[in-house]
């Protein structure tokens, strides 16, 4: 008796997670087709002014269009990002602008159209529109872009990791980290299996990477130093660029869009990675290869780089596996990232003393010095690092982080015609304004 009943409740049992897992399925399949367009939008402090665009890549001469929200007369200003930030254009007396909160879970916000932003005589690089009412000193929300090129004018191509910025953007409730669309007893088969409810993530909203980011001041750009331990992700790009401005190293932006469809990047002599590159689709790691096989120098000053795969379309970004294949990433970069360490930040160790990046570095260790700090540390191996591993094949490990764990290797490899450095670490990229040899190894590598 007993025995049928245990076997009476397993069956139960498995008759109930089977039909959890049917209806969480059937409620993806209505998601994905687009039925239901108004899910629950996310609920922010209370921050009235905000702003996006069509786009967050746009070529010289082509129109910004602007979507702006706003419950007071305002006034919108675009920034550069170099040294400083420069004003470029400033529209006044926006009028009173009150969007619905509606959000599509693919194509995003379809707020009206505010104003349009004309970039013709506008140089390539990464720019921040600012709202602000009458009544406040100074933008309290900001949305960036980048500015790409119309025609090759330099040697040196820097990416914006923008796959990164929408990957985090929670506006709307879904991000690859926070998920408040879906219910949770809908997300509990995935949670079994591993994995998060699969996500498109849309331009066409504001970028909100943390619900409480405007109470938090986390949209500050008054001054490239500051520290940014919990800035947005375009905010944390800013330093290596302020670092290029100042040493006079000319270069052009662009975007992982470009690094997937435009074959004009591969005639640059130099490509710079910036921060933090995690999310990468197929067609952006075959352009990787090309580039190499071609004779391309690469330096790739980030960490976490290549370990999420992502799928483009019209709108935005599909997620796909939330661990790329390490092979294939470490073929290419050398490295894989793990989480040991994570967090953690210290300096780096040189292991190959007479390699040319550490010309003119007279310790032995270095990058001490970082924007990035946590409880009080600083340094440039950290926050997330990436290690070799058994697909490492032709990469030297010319510096090691001095993390007590999980540090960061860095890694080197010559090839044919060209060659490819990466840091290894996402702290390594703001390093470089503020440490000293930091920024004399990214000299020596960009004059190489």
């Amino acid at each position: 008796m007993n025995i049928n009943k245990l076997l009476a409740n397993m069956i139960l049992s498995v008759f109930a997670l089977s039909t959890l897992v049917l209806l969480s399925l059937i409620y993806y399949y209505i998601r994905r087709v687009n039925l239901i367009v108004t899910p629950k939008a996310i609920k922010f402090k209370h921050h009235p002014q905000t702003l996006y665009t069509d786009k967050l890549r746009y070529v010289q001469g082509e129109t910004i269009e602007c979507y702006v929200n706003t419950d007071l007369p305002s006034t919108i200003s675009v920034y550069i990002l170099k040294e400083e930030k420069h004003l470029v254009q400033c529209y006044e007396n926006i009028p009173v602008c009150r969007n619905q909160n509606y959000y599509h879970p693919k194509n995003g916000c379809s707020w009206s159209k505010t104003l349009t932003i004309d970039t013709a005589t506008l140089e390539s690089g990464l720019y921040i529109i600012g709202i602000k009412t009458e009544d406040q000193v100074k933008e309290s929300f900001f949305h960036a872009i980048a500015l790409v090129p119309k025609q090759q004018k330099t040697k040196l191509a820097v990416f914006a990791s923008t796959n990164t910025w929408l990957a985090y953007n929670c506006y709307g409730g879904k991000s690859n980290y926070l998920d408040q669309q879906n219910h949770t007893i809908f997300k509990i088969p995935f949670k079994l299996m591993g994995k998060v409810v699969p996500a498109y993530l849309p331009t066409k909203r504001p970028h909100l990477q943390n619900p409480n980011d405007v109470a938090n001041g986390h949209y500050n750009y008054d001054n490239v130093y500051d520290s940014f331990e919990f800035a947005q992700h375009p905010r944390r790009e800013w330093p290596l660029l302020a670092f290029l401005y100042q040493n006079n190293l000319n270069f052009e932006l662009y975007t992982d869009w470009d690094l997937a469809y435009n074959p004009e990047i591969l005639n640059y002599d130099k490509w710079i990675f910036n921060n933090h590159s995690e999310y990468w689709s197929a067609e952006m790691k075959g352009m990787l290869k090309k580039y190499m096989e071609k004779g391309g120098k690469v330096i790739i000053a980030s960490g976490n780089n290549l370990y999420r795969d992502v799928e483009f379309y019209n709108e935005g970004i599909k997620m796909g596996n939330q661990v790329s294949d390490m092979e294939i990433t470490t073929k290419l970069t050398g490295s894989f990232f793990t989480e040991d360490g994570y967090l953690t930040l210290a300096s780096y160790k040189i292991i190959e003393r007479n390699h040319f990046a550490f010309e003119g570095i007279t310790t032995t260790h270095f990058g001490e010095k970082s924007l990035y700090s946590y409880q009080g540390v600083t340094g440039a191996s950290g926050i997330e690092t990436d290690k070799i591993n058994y697909h490492s094949d032709g990469f030297e490990i010319i510096a090691v982080g001095n993390n007590a764990q999980g540090p960061a290797h860095m890694v080197f490899k010559q090839t044919e015609k060209g060659w490819i450095f990466n840091a290894s670490s996402i702290s390594f990229a703001n390093s470089v304004l503020v440490d000293e040899n930091c920024a004399k190894l990214m000299l020596n590598l960009l004059k190489n």
